[in-house]
């Protein structure tokens, strides 16, 4: 997840928080973002969210820029649909792919509680985390149900494997970005050890708790930066 191209969501609900209450996102929204490394511009991801209350689709897609776009002409795609419950966004069947690879993906089955796994012409059937999620479906979760005022932890699902993830309590922070300075969010990943990579969410109240900003630090301290820079609706 050093690697740029590695990093990483028609009626409306309204839901309770802190004691007020927020919309859904419209019922189509696509969020561009610039994807960075040492403060240069790589790569350009652009996200998709779709929904109607009940049902959900989120893509994904990742094309390098300048130089990079010359060395790597292929891209990152993802993709997942999947249902919208109270405890928010249930995923049903989630596709990574890189370039011409023969892409990854993942089948939920909620009522046996497995999820059925497939790559590299394999596939494996195992038991469903109760905390399962997708490498998508997490990041756009609150735009749907409260964000939880202690830990959060969560399993995500990309078809070749399962990764654990314990944030910390969201803190508040003003983030600078192409769109202004805005109100966030910040979640923070517990590490597991000195070897564990970093990962850093920043979400927008005033946005419907869109993901605004993500950011992963490897071991090696690299940094890869994956920031919005525009909305469109």
């Amino acid at each position: 997840m050093t690697r740029p191209f590695t990093v990483f969501f028609a009626c409306a609900l309204v839901l309770s928080i802190a004691g007020g209450a927020f919309a859904a996102p419209p019922p189509k929204i696509t969020l561009y973002y610039d994807v960075k490394m040492a403060g240069i511009t790589l790569a350009e991801a652009i996200e998709t969210l779709e929904h109607d209350g009940l049902g959900y689709r989120i893509t994904s897609e990742a094309k390098g820029k300048g130089v990079i776009a010359a060395l790597y002409r292929g891209a990152i795609r993802r993709s997942v649909h999947g249902t919208i419950t109270p405890q928010g966004l249930r995923p049903a069947e989630f596709e990574d792919q890189r370039g011409d690879k023969q892409p990854a993906r993942a089948a939920f089955d909620w009522e046996r509680r497995t999820v059925t796994q497939s790559h590299d012409g394999k596939a494996e059937t195992i038991e469903l985390p109760a905390d399962a999620s997708d490498r998508l479906s997490f990041f756009y979760q609150f735009a749907f149900v409260p964000l939880p005022a202690g830990d959060l932890r969560v399993t995500a699902v990309d078809g070749k494997g399962m990764s654990r993830f314990h944030f910390l309590p969201g803190v508040r922070e003003k983030l600078p970005t192409p769109l202004g300075d805005l109100d966030t969010i910040k979640l923070v990943k517990k590490k597991d050890g000195p070897d564990d990579k970093g990962t850093e969410v920043w979400l927008a109240p005033t946005l419907h708790y869109l993901p605004v900003r993500i950011l992963i630090t490897g071991n090696n301290g690299d940094r890869a930066d994956q920031i919005i820079s525009r909305i469109e609706q």
